[in-house]
């Protein structure tokens, strides 16, 4: 069977198959662009980054099972600050890994915990116009901000289903006004929050109908302000434009 595209939509190009080596894909979870439109890979199942032209054409690649500075376990989501550097959500290894553009480390933060700093199951990232980074701390059901530098700047939720409360935060988004978008798998919704954490707004609904989720995952924020959803249980993507 053919694959039918919308009239707006035209499939440009494709790359890679399931394998481990280059060019090729273990579970591809993260997808980041830089400035020159190269394109970053995280592998959850290979636990490594890849690095592509515009193209698709293999550039490089780093990353390992460990623990150690530069390896991984189950990498999760991706983030680029504007000097090229990637911030890499370590999921299994509980912490924030950076590197710089050619993949050579830089820093690292987090540890397995509860504290300030400490992650269980970090998933989603946004760094925000001052280069600060948000993390949905999923298995604490709270999202944790940083500076560059990983120190820890403030914190917002607990477990629940009211305003401002968790289960299982996802994907992240931060909007041009320095908003922050969090898809709440276990709640079926999205909520959003100023750059401090005080809850603005939430849309929430569980079903398969419009605007309507089934374990929402990954969330992006165009240049005009409208959110991508990700609707994992309903195999498909939603997008939204925010009112107020």
């Amino acid at each position: 069977m053919s694959a039918v595209y919308s009239p707006h939509v035209k499939f440009l190009r494709k790359w890679g198959m399931r394998g481990g080596g280059d060019g090729e894909f273990g579970w591809p979870q993260g997808l980041v662009i830089d400035g020159g439109g190269n394109v970053y890979v995280s592998e959850c199942s290979n636990d490594r980054i890849q690095v592509f032209d515009p193209q698709g054409r293999f550039l490089r690649k780093w990353g390992g099972e460990g623990s150690g500075d530069g390896e991984f376990i189950r990498p999760q989501d991706l983030a680029i600050d504007n000097e090229g550097n990637v911030y890499v959500s370590d999921r299994d290894n509980n912490r924030i890994q950076v590197f710089d553009p050619q993949g050579r480390f830089l820093r690292k933060w987090g540890v397995m915990g509860s504290g300030d700093g400490e992650f269980r199951w970090p998933q989603g990232l946004g760094l925000d116009n001052e280069g600060n980074v948000y993390v949905s701390d999923r298995g604490n059901d709270r999202i944790q901000v940083f500076d560059p530098h990983g120190r820890f700047l403030r914190k917002w939720g607990s477990t629940g289903s009211g305003d401002g409360e968790f289960r299982w935060p996802q994907g992240l988004g931060i909007d041009s006004e320095g908003n922050v978008y969090v898809s709440d798998q276990g709640n079926d919704r999205i909520q959003v929050f100023d750059s401090q954490g005080r809850f603005l707004r939430k849309w929430e609904s569980e079903g398969n109908g419009d605007g309507e989720f089934s374990q929402p995952q990954g969330l992006a924020i165009d240049s005009d302000g409208d959110v991508y959803v990700s609707d994992q249980g309903n195999h498909r993507i939603l997008v939204f434009k925010p009112t107020v």
